[in-house]
């Protein structure tokens, strides 16, 4: 859908001197992104041939590494990067769809009792949705010891696809039967902002994608 040059956050910063880098730990062909991300003004795009013996979660690289490909990102910055600031924009893999992996290398540790057995695919998003808290426990845990001020923004571009009827029982209808508001709160993510240095603390009840840009900035 992009193929001109763009206005996008990574442009704003790039033309503040920062260091612009987006991170996906999969496939570098999917929706043309080196074109895309290049109209957007990042600097590099960095795909899973980046990663250097990460951690797989299912079929696909970790949180956990790709996190730790932002703290090798920053590190590097650090040592090379004669001062300048650096913008990282980092689409994670681990929780994609689907839900139905018997992959041995994939700890389900998360029950919903009040359903048991019912709904796995749930089960399944959810235990990947607990290793990822852990993940970013790591990384916010890492930025808070730096001395160069650091702010993350962690967000999700939809609720995960349920195909065994769980938004149905929660919902109480047929996803084919919601109302316009009703099918919207299926594409309400949580998000958060953190830094490592004193910003004012207050909750955003809604906002669309649009402006959270903004509100980073």
């Amino acid at each position: 859908y992009i193929d001109s040059e763009t206005g996008s956050i990574s442009r704003t910063l790039h033309n503040l001197g920062y260091r612009t880098i987006a991170v996906h730990p999969y496939l570098g062909s999917g929706w043309n992104r080196p074109a895309v991300y290049e109209a957007m003004a990042f600097d590099e795009f960095l795909d899973q041939e980046a990663f250097e013996d990460p951690e797989y979660i299912r079929s696909y690289i970790s949180d956990e590494s790709s996190f730790d490909k932002i703290i090798e990102l920053y590190e590097d910055n650090r040592a090379n990067g004669e001062g300048q600031p650096l913008f990282v924009f980092n689409v994670t893999m681990q929780n994609h769809g689907s839900y139905s992996s018997t992959n041995p290398n994939f700890n389900q540790d998360v029950e919903l009792v009040e359903y048991p057995e019912k709904f796995t695919e749930t089960e399944q998003y959810l235990s990947l949705a607990r290793q990822s808290d852990a993940a970013v426990e790591v990384l916010i845990d890492y930025f808070s010891s730096v001395d160069e001020p650091v702010l993350i923004c962690f967000f999700g571009d939809h609720l995960p696809s349920m195909e065994n009827g769980f938004y149905q029982a929660m919902l109480g209808k047929d996803t084919m039967d919601l109302t316009g508001e009703e099918m919207q709160q299926l594409y309400q993510t949580d998000f958060f902002i953190w830094a490592n240095y004193d910003i004012p603390e207050y909750d955003v009840p809604r906002i669309s994608l649009n402006y959270l840009s903004t509100l980073v900035l």
